[in-house]
């Protein structure tokens, strides 16, 4: 009987050590969760806020209209320089940034800075649009 009874309480602490290790685990996971998942971005938010904000300097085409056509600006800027450009082009342009300043060499105007650019989620909507075109 005695055995019994001690398989019995060993029998019990092994699942509630196993009940507890997976709440644990799950309870890491969903504190770790959202450092490993972001925010990809939005074509079609892309599409319109390039409607809104940059359609009047800038061409769905290789076509320069004030500032150059963006077809397959993705293919050849990184994603990095295109976001850095994005926040703040006047600070690229005053850097010894090679693209930036071919740039500001073969256009006159200077882009402005996009107050809609200041967010994350703005600038990922509009890289996931160029990404199309």
């Amino acid at each position: 009987m005695n055995k019994l009874k001690i398989k019995l309480k060993k029998s019990k602490l092994r699942n509630s050590l196993r009940t507890f290790s997976l709440i644990l685990i799950f309870d890491i996971l969903f504190l770790i969760f959202p450092i490993f998942t972001s925010y990809a971005g939005d074509e079609s938010a892309g599409e319109e806020l390039f409607n809104k904000k940059c359609r009047q300097c800038h061409k769905t085409t290789e076509q320069v209209l004030i500032g150059p056509g963006l077809k397959d600006v993705t293919k050849r800027r990184s994603i990095e320089w295109i976001e850095k450009w994005l926040i703040d082009p006047k600070k690229i342009l005053n850097s010894d940034d090679p693209i930036a300043q071919e740039l500001k060499k073969n256009f006159k105007r200077i882009m402005p800075k996009i107050p809609e650019m200041s967010t994350d989620e703005n600038r990922k909507d509009i890289i996931e649009y160029l990404k199309t075109l």
